[in-house]
């Protein structure tokens, strides 16, 4: 992994310095080794009755999708992090305003070498999801006439992850070795590791791999499955696969023993993912 260049980068890295300024942490960022000059007129002291941890996933909030993501990944560390943070950064949403089809379209043409038209017998080119790193299109192939869901990756989007994820590696070792309250958390091995992670996940080729490996060792598709990946027009920005009607499993509103079956149900598969299969 590259060195973060704080000067080649300047001006993101002025950006997150003022959010995080904004958001209350100038005393943290006051013990950073920056380039004289470089916090002045950036960082307000504001009055603020929120806790850290709110501060936090609201910081995050504003810088945008890696530090969304990070974040997320960090709610899942129960190891790292103490309750409380990890209660608040479990509030964070990847769901955000859709960019415009054109804007997507040219990501799908690339990525199909062609008109979608000549493999799709109707797209609907209203997003039925949008989240940090990808939107979801409902689409009909033209093969078999099969309902389909179109995963799109945002344009540019692996390029200014890169340089946020960067950013927050030089910000995880600078606090590591400046901030005694910090240290035992070593947040530069959590930053390194969500890094290896969220950059994989840029490569929807990873998703695709997983999820047809998942069904050749699932003992039970009746009962938990993952959508049948479509090969021939999945690639590292574009993955196709079977659209799945449901709900989230948070906003069930099915009978009480209805949804104990459903936990049930997962709860043996993930068993057996991690105990049996080691996936």
């Amino acid at each position: 992994m590259r060195a973060f260049d704080l000067l080649t980068h300047a001006g993101r890295a002025r950006d997150i310095l003022a959010v995080l300024g904004r958001h209350g942490f100038a005393e943290w960022l006051a013990q950073l080794d920056l380039p004289s000059g470089f916090l002045q007129k950036l960082l307000p002291h504001p009055q603020s009755n929120l806790t850290t941890e709110e501060r936090i996933r609201l910081a995050a909030e504003d810088l945008g999708p890696a530090f969304v993501k990070l974040g997320q990944f960090m709610s899942m560390r129960p190891d790292v992090l103490p309750q409380r943070f990890i209660l608040e950064l479990r509030k964070l949403q990847s769901s955000v305003q859709p960019l415009p089809y054109e804007t997507m379209k040219p990501v799908l043409v690339a990525a199909l070498k062609g008109d979608p038209a000549d493999i799709f017998a109707d797209f609907d080119e209203t997003a039925v999801a949008a989240a940090s790193l990808a939107q979801v299109y409902s689409a009909r192939l033209r093969s078999d006439g099969r309902r389909v869901a179109v995963k799109v990756r945002k344009p540019d989007i692996r390029h200014t992850m890169e340089i946020d994820l960067d950013f927050a590696q030089w910000l995880a070792e600078q606090l590591h070795h400046r901030s005694e309250v910090l240290r035992p958390y070593n947040l530069p091995a959590v930053v390194a590791e969500a890094r290896r992670g969220m950059l994989a996940e840029l490569d929807f080729r990873h998703e695709a791999r997983n999820q047809e490996y998942f069904n050749v060792l699932n003992p039970h598709p009746e009962q938990v499955f993952a959508p049948v990946i479509c090969a021939d027009f999945s690639s590292e920005t574009v993955l196709v696969m079977d659209f799945i009607e449901g709900e989230h499993v948070g906003a069930s509103t099915a009978a009480p023993e209805v949804r104990r079956e459903i936990a049930a149900r997962g709860a043996r598969s993930l068993v057996r993912q991690v105990l049996v299969d080691g996936f």
